[in-house]
């Protein structure tokens, strides 16, 4: 994480076009790899995008919040839709790491169970999940779908937000 940049740094260079979550150049290259109202920077092997300022590589979505907010997010940036490539400022909250969590689409390669929340010790079935940033048991159960069924009925009372 680069906060070696001011916002008026990254407004003399960039502009966001708010409807699509976009940076575009304010300011061409002399080599011509950067043209004034293009998109600025390009998708990383990790799904997200990235500009490239003065050779040091930031993350858009955290640019685009110091644009919007005139300071550098505290925590993560997490995309509320689970789309990398979204860089609405609707689409971006800035959070702490399970915060950036609550809203998996997918479960852990090495998980046994397949779903959240719920593993398997011995011979019971275990579910979890999170209050106020803390991990709960939800209690032991003879079989997995009781214990996902548990873990349903928390996630459904807690919000939607909840891993």
């Amino acid at each position: 994480m680069c906060r070696s940049i001011s916002r008026e740094y990254a407004a003399a260079r960039l502009t966001l076009d708010e409807a699509t979550g976009q940076l575009l150049w304010k300011s061409a290259a002399k080599n011509k790899t950067r043209v004034i109202g293009k998109p600025a920077g390009r998708v990383e092997a990790n799904g997200y995008w990235h500009v490239k300022i003065d050779n040091v590589l930031h993350a858009s979505h955290r640019l685009i919040w110091l644009l919007v907010y005139g300071e550098w997010p505290t925590g993560m940036i997490d995309h509320i839709d689970g789309d990398r490539t979204n860089n609405r400022i609707s689409n971006l909250r800035d959070v702490d790491a399970k915060g950036n969590g609550a809203n998996r689409t997918k479960v852990r390669k090495d998980s046994k169970s397949g779903e959240f929340g719920v593993f398997e010790k011995g011979a019971r079935w275990y579910a979890y999940g999170y209050r106020a940033g803390r991990k709960i048991s939800l209690g032991g159960y003879p079989d997995k779908a009781t214990a996902v069924a548990a873990r349903a009925a928390f996630k459904k009372a807690e919000g939607e937000n909840h891993v």
